[in-house]
């Protein structure tokens, strides 16, 4: 009975292990027979396969469980109007504001002193005048119930040169009349002119995304009045006759709310443009923008 439990022991071992071993019969006494079965398994069984589960498998799951790469890094694109294949660089970019009048009109300028400023909130750089601001909204599509806001720009008003009055005689130092103060932002390069105004006259945004294909980006524009703590939306028409349910209807492939613009790569630059046949309120004078920008008005 021994000698069975012996030889069991030692085929278990044999098929949990992958050496040999040597039975010595002499160990069993005056034993003079015995059999030894030996099960063979027909099944296949890796064997030596380690290299190609390693690489096959292994290797695929760990970049399975690994997050991609992202680039993170932004670039800076500069405005450009592209003429026949080649471009010219902007001077100046001018978001000029329409708000609506007493008869819910728009007049051709408006002005500060038409949205409740006064001229010592100019005179004094009050913080009302300072802290108010134009917001550009950046959308990556121009559906409403899909879009997702990528960035924004944010424009503080500022005084030029021009709104001084300087001369050796009063008024000296006279500031421009509220009532004569466009509600306007002239942007420009800093590198040609200090005295501009260099935020929002080159955007920055991911430079992968440009890999296959120009970037569309769509904005909508925003004005937030911190005399009265109102805030104006604002739409690329002047037509005050279109109800607010079909402000985002294209009326003859012409957008309403969005003024769109053409991120891309030329000769190794990263450059925007604005898409003058989108929308109908973007000009172009000479090598300058000019975004109309008017308060919606719903009906």
């Amino acid at each position: 009975m021994e000698t069975v439990l012996v030889i069991n022991l030692l085929l278990k071992i044999l098929e949990m292990s992958v050496n040999s071993y040597k039975i010595n019969f002499n160990k069993f006494g005056n034993l003079t027979g015995s059999t030894i079965n030996i099960p063979l398994n027909m099944e296949f069984q890796l064997v030596d396969q380690d290299e190609i589960v390693r690489r096959k498998f292994v290797e695929n799951e760990i970049k399975n469980n690994i997050n991609p790469i992202l680039d993170y890094e932004k670039c800076k694109f500069i405005p450009i109007i592209p003429f026949d294949g080649n471009i010219g660089i902007v001077n100046t970019i001018s978001y000029n504001l329409h708000f609506l009048n007493s008869l819910n009109q728009y007049n051709q300028n408006s002005f500060y002193g038409d949205i409740g400023f006064n001229s010592s909130d100019i005179k004094f750089r009050k913080k009302s005048y300072t802290k108010s601001f134009l917001r550009l909204n950046f959308y990556d599509t121009d559906i409403t119930t899909t879009q997702r806001l990528l960035f924004f720009v944010t424009l503080f008003p500022r005084l030029s040169l021009t709104d001084f009055s300087v001369g050796p005689l009063p008024p000296w130092g006279t500031i421009t009349s509220v009532n004569a103060l466009k509600t306007n932002f002239i942007l420009g390069d800093v590198l040609v002119n200090k005295d501009f105004n260099s935020e929002g006259y080159v955007l920055y945004y991911f430079r992968d995304e440009l890999v296959n294909a120009p970037k569309e980006l769509y904005m909508s524009a925003e004005f937030n009045n911190a005399k009265n703590g109102s805030t104006t939306r604002f739409m690329s028409t002047s037509n005050t006759n279109i109800p607010i349910d079909e402000l985002l209807n294209q009326s003859n492939n012409i957008n309403n709310l969005f003024t769109k613009y053409i991120l891309n790569k030329v000769n190794n630059r990263y450059t925007y443009e604005l898409d003058i046949t989108y929308s109908n309120n973007v000009q172009l004078n000479n090598n300058n923008y000019i975004i109309d920008l008017y308060q919606i008005h719903a009906i």
